[in-house]
């Protein structure tokens, strides 16, 4: 289907930039040619005035190619203050529009049209090293509008791609600063440690009103995390076995023991079930096959847990 979308080439040399200083020059000549002209000088004010139309003519047509080019540079970031008015406004929108995912434009067609131009043209803006991603995207659309998720669809899986350094964790951040708001159960499995992540999801806690909210678990880290009974819940006997087990080194000559281990562990953790008690990791230091896991399980939890 043919779009009724006129079809420009965005990303020409502003011709009409040149054009105007041409009329520039030539109001200025006809000003100055009526003090050395023994003419009339209505006809160089006339002359004057039709080329200082002109010009301005052209750099009315000029100044947007001219933004158009000057938004492929990019924008600045934003930084936003967490305050308890904004909070408070976050929760609205949240209610009432869904969940805020900063600002931008819902691409379109032809917006597919404008970079595929811009990548055949010799306008594309030299990549920066201090800065990753591809900021000359924002220079596709004129305007850009706060964009929002439905509630309905976060309950859905989302994902978020992008190269390093382009702002993926910034907007982690503002979805769970946003679900914190909501009071919703956040949970963050994050194998990079970012550090700006912790410290911005305590923030939210806080702002929240319940700092203790924020629990983090680092078996590096033990002085600063909380501490998980990898014993409290279970069904059978032989998961126990398979976590504790799971903290000896596994393959090479390790495998066997790793594997008897496991198997002795389930034997002697059974009679305990069956007594509807729970067992510890004191208890299962004491048993033939803990021996063999002695100095490896209190990284984890401490032995009366």
């Amino acid at each position: 289907m043919i779009s009724d979308r006129p079809y420009l080439q965005n990303w020409r040399p502003i011709y009409e930039l040149s054009s105007s200083a041409v009329w520039f020059s030539a109001m200025i000549t006809a000003y100055t040619l009526s003090f050395f002209s023994s003419l009339p000088l209505i006809g160089f004010v006339l002359t004057s005035a039709s080329c200082g139309v002109m010009m301005f003519i052209r750099l009315r047509q000029a100044l947007p190619r001219w933004q158009q080019h000057r938004r492929l540079k990019g924008k600045k970031l934003a930084l936003l203050k967490l305050t308890e008015k904004k909070c408070h406004s976050l929760q609205t929108k949240n209610q009432e529009q869904g969940v805020w995912l900063g600002w931008g434009f819902e691409w379109q067609r032809h917006h597919g049209q404008r970079a595929w131009d811009l990548l055949r043209s010799d306008n594309l803006p030299t990549k920066s090293e201090k800065n990753m991603g591809a900021g000359w995207i924002h220079g596709m659309e004129e305007h850009e509008e706060p964009l929002y998720q439905p509630l309905e669809q976060t309950q859905m899986h989302t994902m978020v791609i992008g190269v390093p350094g382009s702002g993926k964790t910034r907007l982690f951040d503002l979805l769970v600063t946003q679900a914190v708001l909501r009071n919703e159960p956040v949970i963050i499995v994050d194998p990079k440690g970012d550090h700006d992540l912790a410290s911005h999801t305590l923030r939210s806690c806080e702002l929240s009103g319940n700092q203790y909210r924020f629990m983090k678990f680092h078996p590096g880290f033990p002085a600063n995390s909380i501490r998980i009974n990898l014993l409290q819940n279970f069904n059978r006997s032989s998961e126990l076995a398979s976590r504790i087990s799971g903290l000896m080194p596994s393959g090479g000559d390790n495998a066997p023991f790793q594997a008897f281990a496991q198997l002795e562990e389930t034997g002697d953790l059974f009679p305990l079930q069956l007594l509807g008690e729970l067992p510890n990791l004191e208890y299962v230091a004491r048993l033939g096959g803990g021996r063999l896991l002695k100095g490896r399980i209190p990284i984890l939890c401490s032995p009366k847990s």
